[in-house]
């Protein structure tokens, strides 16, 4: 990461497979053992792997520097990044941040590799890109970018907008996409929803859960929770938009108590 600068995306991690194993387990996992594999060991937002992304959890993740200021407090929020490469390439992403990068520049945005491919081929190795820190109800905590690079002028340009304008269209859609379910949308520079690609913002239902004994019949789940879906696992709690985890915005105001635990 030595060569990334701020501003820029690198990837780290390997197949999705590896991901929720211990640094023993890889070892002993065909495809797992390589030096890149072990860069997801103990991720520091988690109590381990297992935690971070047993049963498919948190495919898309990134690690944030340790340098940005009160960088712990967003462990397992949402870090959404577009490219500013010069070309109108409208794709956003959105990864939970699992881990924090003691040798990256402040600005730099590490993506597990899944979530770099989304955007760019492993090759490209380095971009320049809009990123913010967003919560699970879309509240922006962080909009970090380089207005002065002429890579961002240039992406302006291609969609025929001004820069401040290419932001606020980033901010905007990426609240949404934040409160949606959707791991990827497209840029929007109308209202949030109606751009293309899939920004929904879905509003949490306002339908009566199920019974509880219905819930037993629903699969365990760390990721996705809610009526007909799953039920989260022991000790997480399920949030008003269908997330499993047990932060103060999953646990608190909106909780689903028929599908986890609730403050």
């Amino acid at each position: 990461k030595g060569d990334a600068r701020d501003y820029e995306i690198t990837y780290y991690g390997c197949d999705r497979k590896c991901l929720p194993l211990s640094k023993g387990q890889k070892n002993k996992t065909s495809g797992c053992k390589d030096e890149e594999c072990h860069t997801t060991d103990g991720p520091s937002c988690y109590r381990g792997e297992e935690d971070a992304f047993g049963n498919g959890r948190n495919v898309y993740f990134s690690a944030i520097s340790a340098k940005l200021s009160g960088y712990k407090n967003y462990c397992k929020n949402y870090a959404i990044v577009m490219l500013l490469t010069g070309e109108k390439k409208p794709l956003m992403i959105k990864t939970r941040i699992v881990d924090t990068c003691g040798n990256c520049k402040q600005y730099h945005l590490d993506l597990g590799k899944e979530s770099f491919e989304k955007l760019l081929p492993l090759k490209k190795g380095i971009a320049n890109v809009i990123w913010g820190i967003y919560t699970e109800d879309g509240e922006e905590k962080k909009l970090i970018y380089n207005s002065s690079n002429d890579q961002s002028k240039k992406t302006a340009k291609a969609f025929g907008v001004s820069f401040n304008e290419l932001v606020n269209a980033f901010s905007t859609t990426a609240k949404s996409l934040a409160r949606s379910s959707n791991v990827t949308t497209n840029i929007s520079f109308g209202k949030p929803g109606n751009g293309n690609g899939n920004n929904n913002n879905p509003k949490p239902s306002s339908s009566k859960p199920k019974p509880t004994t219905a819930n037993k019949k629903l699969p365990t789940s760390r990721d996705r929770c809610g009526p007909n879906v799953a039920v989260c696992a022991k000790g997480l709690c399920c949030s008003k938009y269908g997330w499993c985890d047990k932060t103060k915005q999953h646990c608190g105001s909106g909780c689903q108590p028929q599908y986890g635990m609730c403050d």
